[in-house]
């Protein structure tokens, strides 16, 4: 199988050990892969500039040639994004290239928009409102929000562009002016989770689009942030530590995994409590880019295996 891992060509890569335990996870099973720069191609002659991965002499580490070739896409049997593309004509014009995507272009796009969250997730986030609006942004904190709300640009990540704001905070009215650009840029504005300073969960589900029973959860971790912080990310310091999933969110994450059109998808939820005071999970973010932070190997080895077992597997039947 030649399978090609698409990021842009650099010291080092957008996923860091990540991208390494996905080329070894191919690798150690015989295939061919390369790294594909997605900034190099050309979608009129559906070629791009690839460089040749080998495994390294210590386990889970990888060796890349320095020369780059012109490499047809549809040569590969798979194509796996692990870049930081997010435009959506670049999206469309992959959907033409004539092989397996995984996971699709057009649904890891809208896996990097949280805006689309609104109206594909609508019954698995906490309360949300999408606005360029200061003013009303501002009617929600007060009201619907009781006081207390996160809010954040759709397409950030690893915790950035986001701020939490409170009612009474002499400063959020110059945060929202600042944030929406002078009503220039549209954010996403959520109640607060409730149990946010506990922490969240990091939960890799995988199964076939178009199947929904199919998709099953495969690998889950807790994210603890630092002390007295109420952000989960691993890039602002939390603590990582493997986990079992409680009925309610193992249903929640495999719900939400079935109506992304995704193959796979690393899904971030937290605890909040509904009206009634109970505990229940809401989802946070949908990763269509299925990573651990360079954590677990052995969570990256799941989804090459499944790549290679079953999506591959059911193209050559």
């Amino acid at each position: 199988m030649k399978i090609a891992l698409m990021d842009r060509f650099g010291e080092w890569f957008t996923e860091d050990e990540d991208f390494m335990f996905y080329a070894r996870g191919f690798l150690d099973r015989g295939n061919e892969v390369v790294q594909m720069d997605p900034y190099t191609i050309d979608f009129k002659t559906g070629k791009g500039m690839t460089k040749i991965v080998l495994p390294a002499d210590r386990p889970l580490e990888i060796e890349r040639e320095e020369t780059a070739v012109e490499h047809p896409l549809e040569d590969f049997d798979a194509i796996l994004d692990v870049s930081d593309i997010v435009d959506r004509e670049f999206s469309r014009n992959m959907t033409r290239i004539d092989t397996l995507h995984f996971n699709p272009q057009l649904a890891t796009h809208d896996s990097a928009n949280k805006g689309t969250y609104v109206h594909r997730y609508p019954d698995f986030i906490p309360d949300t409102i999408m606005s360029n609006d200061p003013e009303v942004i501002e009617a929600a904190l007060h009201g619907r929000f009781n006081g207390k709300m996160v809010v954040k640009d759709p397409f950030g990540s690893c915790g950035k562009s986001m701020a939490l704001l409170a009612a009474d905070d002499p400063e959020y009215h110059q945060t929202l002016e600042e944030m929406t650009q002078g009503s220039k840029r549209t954010l996403m504005a959520q109640k607060f989770i409730h149990f946010a300073q506990e922490g969240g969960k990091r939960v890799i589900v995988l199964g076939n689009i178009g199947d929904p029973s199919s998709y099953r959860v495969t690998f889950a971790y807790h994210k603890k942030p630092k002390e007295g912080e109420w952000q989960d990310n691993l890039a602002k310091g939390a603590t990582a530590t493997i986990v079992d999933l409680r009925p309610d969110e193992d249903r929640l994450c495999r719900e939400v995994a079935a109506r992304s059109d995704l193959y796979g998808v690393g899904l971030d939820i937290m605890d909040d409590q509904n009206a009634e005071g109970e505990r229940i999970p809401v989802l946070v973010e949908t990763n269509s880019v299925v990573a651990t932070g360079g954590l677990y190997p052995e969570a990256i080895k799941d989804v090459t295996n499944f790549i290679l077992d079953e999506l591959l597997a059911d193209n050559r039947r």
